[in-house]
């Protein structure tokens, strides 16, 4: 029963999980997770009318963001 669960579970959330047991739920790693909800949501909004310039810039932003541990 309990395997069935987890196989029925998307992925994606079974890696939300871990990272939110990972980070626990840090104000910066929230604060995190709600800036990166929004810019995506933003972005999808744009995509089509954004310059390629500024697409690569999010994404650079979004790689060093990233990496520094968050």
């Amino acid at each position: 029963m309990h395997l069935l669960t987890i196989t029925a579970t998307p992925s994606s959330f079974i890696l939300t999980t871990s990272s939110l047991t990972i980070c626990e739920t840090s104000p910066r790693w929230l604060a995190y997770r709600y800036s990166r909800l929004m810019a995506t949501k933003s972005l999808l909004a744009k995509k089509d009318s954004m310059p390629r310039s500024e697409r690569e810039r999010t994404a650079i932003y979004a790689t060093r963001c990233r990496s520094r541990g968050f």
